[in-house]
């Protein structure tokens, strides 16, 4: 093989897998200092199944994924959101690879409960694999997805059952009320 092919092939290697360390290493800074509490209760599911957050774009379901990490703090979490420019194009070995040096970064990690936050997971083809990898080694999952995909049953399909789904709304009047800063209007 011609020694320059190499050398180029090494450098994609570990140019991909700086990238990886840096979405690992940063990802709590996509989670907002302040967040106000929606109307939901995204319970932990007492068995070994995905919490899917399902609905149209841009109805607060990350929004919502951020709650329910704050909640956990400090247990073994991470996020990812599959808009990064990063990830785009990832593929499923690419989300092994993630998840190894995941591991390698934290050692202690490994065969320990981790929370995995998937953000916008549907544009990630044969997601539903690394998914149910993720479930098969106790790990607990959650997902957000908008496409038509998500919205329909074929989530259930896609991880033969193993999903648990809350569908999201828009803010409800009461909910919009309190994101203004006018939350006490039933005392007046």
């Amino acid at each position: 093989m011609n020694v320059l092919y190499i050398r180029q092939k090494i450098k994609i290697y570990i140019m991909k897998r700086q990238f990886l360390e840096q979405i690992i290493l940063e990802w709590e800074d996509y989670i907002p200092e302040k967040i106000i509490k929606r109307e939901y209760n995204i319970t932990e599911p007492k068995i070994n199944r995905c919490v899917s957050l399902v609905g149209p774009r841009r109805v607060g379901k990350s929004y919502i994924m951020f709650q329910k990490i704050k909640e956990l703090i400090p247990n073994n979490i991470l996020y990812l959101n599959f808009d990064h420019p990063f990830l785009t194009g990832c593929s499923l070995k690419d989300l092994m690879d993630l998840l190894k040096i995941y591991y390698e970064i934290y050692p202690e990690r490994k065969g320990k409960t981790n929370y995995f936050f998937l953000d916008e997971i549907q544009e990630i083809e044969n997601w539903e694999k690394f998914v149910r990898y993720l479930l098969d080694t106790k790990n607990k999952v959650f997902v957000t997805g908008s496409s038509s995909k998500l919205l329909s049953k074929e989530i259930a399909t896609l991880l033969r059952g193993r999903t648990i789904q809350y569908f999201i709304f828009p803010l409800s009047f009461k909910e919009y009320l309190k994101f203004i800063g006018f939350e006490n209007f039933n005392n007046q």
